[in-house]
This record gives structure tokens, C-alpha cells and sequence, in this order.
């Protein structure tokens, strides 16, 4: 297995695996998440109140930081099987929620009139 923390450009930080989806099980648990008033469950696709622009699938949350929450992008094939992507969204509150960049730069997007901003 090989999980390795990955760089999006323009998109923040998060995991990539080589090999087969259900090994970010070894880093992420499966529990529902609340943001705004809706309920997050993992397994299903969301847009996360208009934050990605398609749904992409709740995957849970890390399980030695339970504020960040792990959403699943899509695969690529390559030779040997798939590379899956997934990224990390730190939940600071129902309505705020943080994507880091990179070391110590990140921004910070708050819930308001029905857009993140």
C-alpha cells in the first residue's frame, strides 16, 4: 500500500493512492459530518453547499485529526492499476472551513448568503 500526501495545484492538500480505494480506510473513519444544517454521510456525493464544482464522494474523516474531513476526487489509470485522489478539508465550523496550500499558507472560507467567500 502506498498512501502519500499529495500536492493539487489551486487546490490544497491531500492523498494519493497508488493501488485500491478502500486502503484510505487505514487513515479515515467513516462518520457523518455537519456543515451548515446538512448532514454529511460517508459513501455519498456532495457539493459541499456549492464549495466543488461537481459532486465528489464524502469519504469520512482523518482519524488522528477528526477536524479534517477526507472527500474522494476521482482515479487515473496508469500501468499498474489506479492512482485515487483524495482531498482534506479542515472543518473549523458549521459555516468556516480552511484548505491549506502548503506549509503555513491555506485559506479560509466562510459560509454566507449561500456562497463561500
Amino acid at each position: 500500500m502506498t498512501i502519500e500526501h499529495v500536492f493539487f495545484k489551486d487546490e490544497g492538500f491531500g492523498y494519493e493512492i497508488e493501488g485500491e480505494f478502500s486502503e484510505i480506510y487505514e487513515i479515515a473513519e467513516k462518520k457523518e459530518l455537519r456543515v451548515g444544517n446538512d448532514l454529511y454521510v460517508p459513501g455519498q456525493k456532495y457539493n459541499l453547499r456549492g464549495f466543488f464544482d461537481r459532486d465528489v464522494q464524502y469519504v469520512g474523516v482523518n482519524k488522528e485529526r477528526p477536524h479534517l474531513s477526507i472527500w474522494y476526487l476521482g482515479k487515473e489509470k496508469t500501468l499498474f492499476g489506479y492512482k485515487h485522489y483524495f482531498l482534506e478539508i479542515f472543518i473549523v465550523t458549521p459555516y468556516r472551513i480552511f484548505v491549506s496550500y502548503g506549509p503555513g499558507s491555506g485559506r479560509d472560507f466562510n459560509y454566507k448568503g449561500g456562497v463561500w467567500k
